[in-house]
């Protein structure tokens, strides 16, 4: 089973594979062994071919991070009581349709879900939060044997043990390399039936035996086995007896087994759950069989999840959940009777890690709140309550402008504090506030939209309790200064770059209300949340689901993820507790205007690279540059050039311009005996954070992806990303200029100015990414979407054209057509262009369906190629563009595989073969910024001479059943056609609708509106049924044109 293979995707080498000829291989990795196609990916989704190698497309790319009680994965008899870091990619080499993580399993999307971390990033993250070992889990690691292993590699190095786990489901050439470097493994043993196997995994029994027997007796991995119970399909009490007999017969008595109860989750959601009664006869049924350790899961069990000794029969090791009581070993031996318990214990007694999940970020550059940053508050069975008005010690939640500031003053100076060891500047807050009752706060730091550090605390009593403002505050501040271990300590020299945040949390209240019920009771806007649950609690920050447009479905879901629970726990669930409070957010910006590559547009590079070449041609005679490239920036600043020749120069200080800094740069590459014409590539340095020895390794591990500059009284060295992904970029940049740590902690305690390092963020701009850069975009659809020949298209758009007919036309503003399929949209697509004129440009903005490229993205192309005939690119009204909106992005990489432009460009030059098109694409926005994006429009337009036709390229509700589809539909058709942007916003996500244009609807809605009212009228609709007949996946269509 084969995949399409975007071209764009990173890759590394894999083992396990024999090219079969000039355009197959064959990946020997599991018993699949896939036969995959050139520029194909295999049934995992992660494996692909690319050029004839086999190659793994999710090396460094994880789907998430967490710490978890390793009894969690689950591992009873394996370090009881320890934490453990967990990971996982996307993909499966299974076919499960039951599957409980589908939705990292089933990713089609990585590029979408992945955060980026190679083995040492990982290894340094255990480390850091003094894991004792590494999972690999979530989805099958066998998929991703070499980033596993290579992972585990660098885990043993320090120490750290690892854990698969993982269905067995490996051939016999790859599983003694993979499971050589394991130290332990929880296989899923999914029933014993080859039935079973291939009917809901697609795969077969055989292979997983025999992995199992591998362990047995071929390896020290110590192993346990899961067995998921599904009712109906592998709860028959003979087959449990057969599976166990199995057990006892090839693996001996000693290996633990684990019942696990189903949720119905995926393809299965009309099962019931597994009745706890059920699990109770399975466990009874492996101790009768022999199985001396076997115990339930997936429900609270405090006696069947307990361990006991199988000689003596008693209590060794209690659990409740994951929490660990009575503990009744001495290493691996029972205390009541001398025998030893089969496992690997250590001497020292269990760890005392609890129940609790802790999802973590490497590399985490977003307003979710780390669970270590968080004190819960206990509920201990007591009565829900809100805090109300009467209260005695009701927190002060409203502020005056003047109060305001002095709470934003006093924090940020708390910061300045902790950083520099200087309190003397630290103002007096007014009695008032210095000792107004809090009952919680958070205090966020950013720097430049990216979440610096944040840290907070709130009650944790029984009662709803306060504390002094002041008091809460100033302990905040600091740790948020200090404490957030998520990233490098706050520097003196960032100080002036920071904004500040206050959340200060009031009206807490547990909901009572369950599953459904929730969603009325949360509300997006004015709630933050939090989630109690016996495995996991998380919280968010109300303004979090604000700024990620969630409605409060999306919301409560993204708590249980932030939870590290599946994120329909919160409807499924009743241990589910949910909490609501609400914030008053104070924000006050950095105190100096900071240096931000986004606030600089595409041509304005353009115009540096431009000085680049005259320098590099010896011309030194002035030109005339925008201000903020001439301007002095106060912080450190560089540039990093790479000319035509391949040569690389650069430049940095501070209180330098970037055009000064260019021409530095280039003076000193012009001095090189081979010369350079022109630079290829820019990238300046930026946001400069100067490190602190202290933190190294523990709160470096995130700076792979920045620039390093290190600098010693004998030099300096700029240590940038690579492809290596393992990089330590700081460690890097010590070897590369001779720096040892003990020298660099020495000159900090001594207060020695060098060595010192400091990390940047960093702008890439090419030369390519300017109008009209490359020539041609080639057809990606064709003969896909629609027909592949010229003559084809021709006939396919008359004959529709011509059934239905001419009307009367008019001149529009803007148009909404579908992109899909012409066979399912071409009628509405016919009927909406018949009505109006085509005028000679035309600005189409679809929504981006790939992961490539930019977020906002305007085509660099001079022409997009067609079948029917080249069309051109408006390249002047690309420059306008580039000018008004410098988020905007001009490159080629958003649009290769995109069809929201391409499938309607036959159909606008057959109504005027002069048309010139704006190709764009718009990612996820938020509702400001598409505001934003829509002024910018605006005055785009205002500016250009002639007409301009805006075409909103959108489908409408997708892959529900047709009357959810059309309700939904014409829900969002009501929105559109009311002119109102921010009612077809809310519709959207109120209501769950797919319609995948909504957000450059919703721009291209208040861009007209500020040249006046807007009059939308749909003028067709349908839906996919009425093609494929079938009604149960459906996606809907609808023209509109908009006066």
């Amino acid at each position: 089973m084969v995949g399409c293979m975007p071209t764009a995707t990173k890759t590394y080498q894999t083992r396990w594979w024999q090219r079969l000829d000039d355009e197959k291989v064959l990946c020997t990795l599991c018993p699949r062994e896939c036969h995959i196609p050139n520029n194909s990916r295999g049934f995992c989704f992660v494996r692909a071919n690319i050029n004839g190698e086999l190659v793994l497309t999710t090396y460094g790319r994880s789907s998430g991070f967490c710490i978890d009680p390793i009894e969690k994965k689950p591992l009873n008899h394996f370090l009881p009581g320890t934490p453990i870091l967990s990971l996982g990619t996307a993909g499966c080499n299974l076919g499960c349709k039951f599957c409980q993580n589908w939705d990292i399993s089933k990713s089609r999307q990585m590029d979408t879900v992945a955060g980026h971390a190679g083995p040492d990033a990982i290894v340094q993250a255990a480390l850091q939060t003094q894991c004792r070992s590494i999972a690999f889990t979530y989805n099958d690691p066998i998929i991703w044997a070499e980033y596993a292993i290579d992972t585990a590699i660098a885990a043993h190095e320090h120490d750290l043990k690892t854990i698969a786990v993982t269905a067995g489901y490996i051939s016999p050439d790859a599983r003694a390399e993979f499971f050589s470097h394991m130290d332990a493994a929880n296989v899923d043993l999914k029933a014993f039936s080859e039935t079973f196997y291939r009917k809901l995994t697609q795969t077969a029994l055989a292979p997983v035996l025999n992995t199992l027997k591998y362990l047995k007796h071929e390896t020290d991995c110590w192993f346990e086995i899961t067995n998921l119970v599904i009712p109906r399909e592998n709860d028959d009490p003979d087959e449990l007896k057969r599976m166990c007999a199995w057990i006892v017969e090839e693996l001996g008595p000693d290996v633990p087994v684990h019942f696990s109860a189903f949720h119905p989750d995926f393809k299965m959601m009309d099962y019931p759950a597994t009745p706890h009664e059920t699990l109770i006869q399975a466990r009874e049924i492996a101790l009768a069989s022999g199985i001396q350790y076997a115990y339930v899961g997936n429900v609270h069990d405090h006696a069947n999840q307990s361990t006991y000794c199988h000689h003596c029969g008693k209590r060794v090791i209690e659990r409740d959940w994951y929490q660990l009581g009575s503990y009744q070993l001495k290493g691996s031996v029972c205390k009541h009777c001398n025998t030893i318990i089969p496992g690997i214990f250590e001497d020292k007694g269990p760890g005392d890690w609890g129940r609790k999940r802790q999802p973590i970020a490497i590399r985490d550059q977003t307003q979710f709140i780390n669970q270590s940053d968080i004190t819960p508050l206990s509920i201990n069975g007591e009565e829900p309550r809100r805090m109300s008005d009467t209260h005695e010690n009701k927190p002060m939640i409203s502020f005056d402008a003047d109060q305001e500031k002095s709470l934003l003053d006093y924090v940020r100076e708390q910061v300045n504090a902790a950083v520099t060891g200087n309190d003397t500047r630290i103002p007096t807050l007014p009695d008032e506030l210095a000792n107004a009752p809090a009952f919680g706060c958070f205090v966020t730091l950013q720097m430049d939209d990216k979440l610096r550090a944040c840290r907070g605390r709130w009650n944790q009593g029984q009662e709803i309790n306060t504390e002094p403002l002041g008091e809460l505050l100033a302990g905040v501040a600091r740790d948020s200064a200090l404490q957030d271990f998520r990233f490098p300590v706050i520097s003196k020299n960032e100080l002036s770059r920071l904004s500040v945040d206050i959340s200060i949390m009031h009206s807490p209240a547990m909901l009572v209300q369950q599953g459904e019920e929730l969603v009325d009771a949360v509300e997006v806007g004015k709630h933050g949340l939090v989630m109690m649950h016996p495995q996991g609690r998380g919280l968010l920050l109300p303004h979090v689901a604000t700024e990620n447009g969630w409605d409060a479905r999306t919301f409560l879901s993204q708590l249980c993820a932030k939870a590290g629970l599946r994120k329909h726990v919160w409807l499924e669930d009743d241990q589910t507790q949910i909490m609501t409070f609400q914030t008053t957010l104070l924000e006050q910006g950095p105190p100096v205007e900071p240096f931000l590559p986004k606030h600089v547009s595409a041509n304005a590079f353009d115009a540096l690279l431009s000085l680049g070449r005259k320098v590099l041609s010896g011309d030194l005679s002035p030109t005339e540059l925008p201000n903020r490239l001439t301007q002095a920036w106060p912080d450190e600043l560089g540039v990093y050039l790479i000319s035509n020749t391949h040569q690389s120069a650069s430049a940095l200080g501070a209180n330098q311009s970037l055009a000064k800094l260019m021409t530095m740069a280039c003076q000193s590459l012009a001095k090189s005996k081979t010369p350079s014409r022109y630079i290829e590539r820019l990238v300046v340095l930026y946001n400069g954070v100067r490190l602190s020895a202290a933190d190294y390794p523990n709160r470096h591990v995130n700076l792979s992806y920045n620039g390093v500059l290190a600098e010693s009284p004998g030099g300096w060295s700029l240590s940038l990303p690579s492809s290596n992904q393992r990089t330590d970029r700081v460690g890097q940049a010590m070897r590369d200029c001779n720096i040892n740590i003990k020298s660099w902690r020495v000159a900090q305690n001594q207060g020695h100015a060098k060595p010192r390092l400091t990390c940047f963020d960093l702008f890439v701009h090419d030369a390519n990414q300017k109008p009209g850069a490359i020539d041609e975009r080639p057809p990606a659809k064709a003969g896909q979407f629609y027909p592949g020949n010229a003559n084809e298209i021709a006939s396919q758009i008359k004959e529709v054209m011509d059934r239905v007919g001419g009307s009367e036309t008019c001149e529009a503003r803007a148009v909404m057509l579908p992109h899909a399929g012409w066979v399912y949209c071409q009628d509405v697509i016919a009927q909406t262009l018949a009505k109006i004129n085509v005028p000679n440009r035309v600005i189409i903005i679809g929504p981006k369906h790939t992961p490539h490229g930019a977020h906002w993205s305007v085509s660099n192309h001079q022409t997009w190629q067609m079948p029917s005939g080249n069309v051109l690119v408006d390249t002047e009204a690309v420059k306008v563009l580039l000018d008004l909106m410098p988020s905007l992005k001009c490159e080629s990489l958003a649009h290769e595989q995109e069809h929201a432009v391409e499938v309607l460009l036959p159909w606008l030059t057959h109504q005027n073969p002069q048309v010139q098109i704006v190709p764009m694409v718009f990612g996820h926005s938020n509702f400001k910024q598409l505001q934003e994006l829509g002024s910018a429009l605006a005055e785009c337009v205002k500016q250009l001479d002639g007409q301009t036709l805006i075409v909103i390229s959108s489908d409408m509700n997708h892959f529900e059943d047709v009357d959810t589809t059309q309700q939904k539909d014409g829900l969002a058709i009501d929105a559109l056609c009311s002119g109102d942007e921010q009612s077809l916003y809310d519709t959207c996500l109120k209501n769950q609708i797919s319609m995948c244009g909504m957000r450059p609807a919703v721009a291209v809605m208040h861009a007209l509106k500020k040249s006046g009212e807007i009059t939308p009228e749909c003028i067709a609709r349908s839906d996919s049924s009425s093609v494929s007949g079938d009604g149960t996946r459906v996606v809907g269509y609808a023209g509109v044109i908009i006066k």
